[in-house]
């Protein structure tokens, strides 16, 4: 009887984490994919989305090609948190951007001046009472036209 009420129990576990997780990739479907405008910028592919506890970061490396213009959208649920943090990194570990510089905005569109892999490093604030978690999702899009 233990070992089948062991099993239930992580058999619900895994049912709950796969369906949560299902959810964040919705959720990064609809709202990411309509903030990068797929019209203008041609999505990359790649759909990150993570769920996140308060506190946490996750450091995602993609690679930009100089004289393309990319758009860079950074979202979570925002039920849970008011905002999220996200910084652009380049291979020498210099912030080249910070979204806290403009009030936290989940958009953002640039240039490089050279081919090369940059760090999006993404930041859930801390909880002010106990912990919370939420979808985070990193979308990327190049301008087709550009």
């Amino acid at each position: 009887m233990k070992k089948l009420l062991i099993v239930f129990i992580i058999s619900l576990s895994l049912g709950i984490f796969t369906s949560v997780k299902a959810q964040c990739v919705d959720f990064a479907e609809k709202i990411g994919l309509t903030l990068l405008n797929t019209e203008v910028y041609q999505h990359d592919g790649y759909l990150n989305s993570i769920v996140l506890e308060s506190g946490e970061h996750i450091d995602v490396v993609k690679p930009f090609f100089k004289g393309r213009k990319y758009r860079i959208v950074v979202i979570a649920d925002s039920k849970t948190f008011e905002y999220v943090n996200f910084k652009v990194i380049n291979s020498n570990k210099i912030v080249i951007y910070n979204n806290k510089a403009d009030a936290y905005t989940s958009i953002w569109e640039f240039i490089p001046q050279e081919s090369e892999n940059l760090i999006i490093s993404v930041k859930v604030p801390d909880a002010k009472i106990g912990m919370s978690r939420a979808c985070v999702a990193i979308i990327t899009g190049v301008d087709s036209d550009y």
